[in-house]
């Protein structure tokens, strides 16, 4: 991460950058700068060629990027691509989890690729001609996958990252040439050249010699860029009981009994009151915003003083009510940080604790008007579920029905939430996976009639076991496959069988993986 700097722009120094990336010298590759970026706001960045003079026929590139501080959301090709009918694009983003690269700050490469032809015979209508243009187009989102992590006030830069002498290059029309960077310059126009260690974020030294049947060219000049965000200034929140002290104890009493009790609860100022329940600033009170309030009691993140990141659901979670029982599932496949409910009686009834049966884990309950609440939280910041598969509690009252549901793990982070109503198998059952065919997610459902241990393998046409997965549950049970085998690689396209196994009762279905 990195303080925002300005730099005052001198006429002498704009007159040396501009020598210094004249077509004499070797053409310009730029990463832009987005100004004024905005928290949960998308930020274009381009990387854009200028003073080309030359015909290409394809480049690569590689940047480093801090997926801590924006997701890389969306990558395009420039214009001049579809223009051309170039024939091929592709990008990929390698995370160095094992620390293989000496990335700093940063959390991934970012390698992107194109070419104007891959297969025989194919020509494209150009070859990128002109002599400034986009060759591609990234879309970040600014936020963050955890809380707390400050962004406003900070130049988040984007740079050019060398693994060897392959690494940001254009290639020229008949690919005999190959143009390698000769300087590297920093954001914000400063008239020197920087020197960075190569392989890294420096340009190849000594420079690159010639690939077999290739020359190489040492003239581009290259520029980093990034991301500055602009400066919002947001009041602390988290008062809720509005006596100057933020982040108490009775403060948190008061959010929750919010959940439980509704607005009633807030008797000095009831909108300030709610006002100060927002505590991620996106304008809903939510279970979230209870999550990232207890985080901040208990001191495992400071407070929160701008909007955070609204998070995509990335985790999924199925909630699954049987029609005959009353009978509430939850499966989710991440730990569970906080669930809220909301049931209506037919008869305008509330449910009471002797309406219900519990499995292990107790909710909170309370009533907002005709409406029974139901909050299971910790207040120690500890998961109230783990992920895999779980059965919450039994109704007496048949005649309730779920109208409001919140699900969001142990960051605040919501999941990708599905609802269902079904007629539960009173016997074994292994269901239809579902989508299918897949791709790259499938879901497995299956049914046991009491608690039994079970196995479900997954084998290729060959007959080959390619993933297994085990436990103990009664009711219904869901599984995912992210289509890998047991070693965590990517399986083929193809058919496969997957086969259920408990007690003495067996069962095999079909699925299809498709990539």
């Amino acid at each position: 991460m990195h303080i925002r700097s300005k730099y005052i722009v001198l006429g002498i120094s704009m007159m040396i950058f501009s020598l210094l990336a004249s077509p004499s010298m070797g053409a310009r590759m730029e990463i832009s700068v987005e100004n004024e970026g905005q928290v949960g706001h998308p930020a274009n960045i381009a990387v854009s060629v200028d003073s080309l003079g030359f015909d290409i026929s394809g480049f690569n590139l590689l940047l480093a990027v801090d997926q801590s501080s924006y997701v890389v959301n969306q990558i395009a090709p420039g214009q001049f691509f579809e223009d051309c009918e170039w024939e091929y694009f592709t990008y990929r983003i390698i995370h160095d989890s094992a620390q293989y690269y000496d990335l700093g700050d940063y959390t991934d490469l970012l390698n992107i690729t194109a070419l104007a032809s891959v297969s025989s015979g194919f020509t494209p209508l150009c070859y990128g001609s002109d002599s400034a243009y986009d060759l591609v187009q990234i879309e970040c989102l600014l936020g963050l996958p955890y809380p707390g992590h400050w962004l406003d006030g900070m130049f988040l830069p984007i740079r050019f990252f060398w693994r060897d002498c392959e690494d940001n290059v254009l290639y020229s029309r008949n690919n005999d040439t190959v143009y390698t960077a000769a300087e590297l310059f920093e954001y914000g126009y400063l008239p020197d050249p920087v020197d960075y260690p190569f392989p890294g974020f420096g340009v190849p030294d000594p420079p690159c010699a010639d690939p077999p049947g290739q020359v190489a060219v040492n003239s581009l000049i290259l520029q980093n860029g990034g991301i500055d965000v602009y400066c919002l200034t947001y009041p602390l929140k988290g008062d809720v009981n509005l006596n100057s002290i933020h982040y108490e104890l009775s403060d948190l009493v008061l959010f929750v009994g919010y959940f439980i009790w509704g607005i009633p609860v807030f008797t000095i100022n009831p909108l300030a009151q709610l006002d100060q329940c927002d505590i991620n600033n996106d304008g809903i009170i939510s279970i979230a915003d209870l999550v990232l309030f207890i985080r901040i009691v208990i001191g495992d993140i400071p407070p929160i003083l701008g909007p955070l990141y609204k998070s995509i659901p990335q985790a999924s979670a199925f909630l699954t009510m049987s029609k005959e029982r009353n009978l509430l599932m939850l499966d989710a496949d991440r730990d569970i940080g906080a669930v809220y409910l909301r049931f209506v009686c037919e008869n305008g009834q509330v449910l009471t604790s002797s309406d219900v049966a519990f499995f292990g884990s107790v909710f909170t309950m309370g009533s907002i008007s005709d409406t029974t609440t139901m909050l299971l939280v910790d207040t120690e910041g500890r998961p109230v579920l783990s992920s895999g598969s779980h059965r919450l509690f039994e109704l007496a009252e048949t005649g309730a029905r779920l109208i409001e549901f919140q699900v969001v793990d142990t960051y605040s982070n919501p999941f990708k939430l599905e609802y269902n109503e079904v007629n539960l198998p009173n016997n074994f059952a292994l269901q239809q996976n579902y989508p299918n065919p897949f791709n790259p997610v499938t879901t497995i459902d299956f049914h046991l009639p009491a608690q039994a241990e079970w196995s479900l393998s997954i084998y290729n046409v060959a007959g080959q076991l390619v993933r297994e997965f085990a436990g103990c549950n009664s009711g219904s049970v869901k599984v995912l496959w992210d289509g890998r085998d047991s070693h965590g690689n990517d399986v083929a396209s193809g058919i496969y069988l997957y086969r259920l196994t408990s007690d003495r009762n067996s069962a095999v279905r079909k699925m299809m993986f498709l990539k």
